[in-house]
């Protein structure tokens, strides 16, 4: 039977943890909480990702008494979330009943899989004696690909440089981008122009220069949409908690498929896999070290494209979905032997 992912939502998450199980154990069954039935679970492989609803704390012990195991997929450090980093979500997160809940999967599960080191050391802390499995974050290129545009006509209108940013609500860097936009147009105002996928600060609505562009539902439309505005150049901020470095270098592995040179916060999560100058750019979390990365960036079109072929090396090499699965296939197969 196909394998069943049991999944905390319609999210990116969720579709690219069934992509790498597509090319694994063939195509996985998606079912949502709402919709899920006892039935379904038998005679499966079973995985469970990011669920940690209070109403399903029943779940571990109903799949334990029935001996049925799973595997427990976690790409975020839910205990570290909490409001100072995400007003709407940190309160859920934070709760003890959720993270009682999260608590049950985790130590019910056969093993627990992340895919960043930093994640996977903090639950082998608080989980000792776990089995607690790491696999590389995957990018799938294949789609990607095939959604990419045809290239700009070398014959059409000379335009601004786009410099984008793709990104859910991120209110602790807000004050940080919106000095690094405003003051970067400035200088370079008749040169540049901002865009903004899904939030943006909401000082730099109205700015001459800044466009605001509504989220995109559905990865595979979000890939495209992203390719299709052409952006030259593209921000990661992020700042330096225990929370975001728990997180995976999805912003890079992205930029980098898309084909468009990053600067990247230098931070943890993103020195570890940019090299400064040759994948990416770092820029410590200051205005002024920001504007250095972006002058940089924006006046040297032979390191933006240097950064563009050295990055798309790199994520073929480390992160290509196909070299992700065999490493998935291997820890949900190990203990069948």
């Amino acid at each position: 039977m196909a394998p069943l992912l049991i999944a905390d939502g319609d999210i990116a998450t969720t579709h690219i943890i069934a992509r790498v199980i597509a090319e694994t154990l063939g195509a996985a069954d998606i079912v949502y909480p709402q919709t899920l039935q006892p039935a379904q679970l038998v005679g499966r492989t079973v995985i469970v990702s990011r669920l940690c609803l209070p109403e399903l704390a029943w779940l571990p012990a109903y799949l334990a008494s029935r001996g049925i195991p799973y595997s427990y997929f976690l790409d975020d450090n839910f205990y570290e979330l909490d409001a100072h980093y995400d007003a709407h979500n940190g309160a859920f997160f934070s709760h003890p009943a959720v993270q009682a809940t999260l608590d049950k999967f985790l130590t019910g599960a056969e093993r627990i899989i992340v895919m960043s080191p930093t994640l996977a050391g903090y639950l082998r802390a608080r989980f000792p004696g776990h089995d607690v499995a790491q696999i590389s974050p995957p990018i799938d290129l294949a789609l990607i690909d095939r959604n990419r545009p045809a290239p700009e006509s070398t014959t059409a209108a000379k335009r601004k440089l786009r410099i984008g940013y793709p990104s859910t609500r991120r209110p602790n860097i807000a004050e940080l981008l919106a000095n690094v936009v405003t003051r970067t147009l400035d200088g370079h105002r008749d040169e540049v122009e901002f865009e903004f996928i899904g939030w943006m600060p909401d000082t730099l609505r109205g700015v001459p220069g800044v466009t605001f562009l509504p989220e995109v539902k559905g990865y595979e439309n979000y890939v495209a949409a992203v390719q299709g505005r052409g952006w030259d150049l593209a921000l990661a901020p992020l700042m330096n908690s225990l929370f975001e470095n728990c997180k995976t270098n999805l912003k890079y592995r992205e930029y980098a498929a898309f084909g468009v040179p990053g600067i990247y916060s230098n931070v943890s999560l993103y020195s570890s896999c940019v090299r400064h100058e040759q994948t990416g750019l770092l820029a410590e979390n200051s205005v002024d070290a920001w504007l250095v990365a972006l002058e940089q960036a924006i006046t040297r079109p032979a390191l933006r494209a240097g950064i563009v072929k050295a990055a798309r090396i790199d994520i073929e090499t480390h992160y290509a979905q196909p070299l992700v699965a065999q490493q998935l296939r291997q820890i949900l197969l190990r203990h069948r032997d």
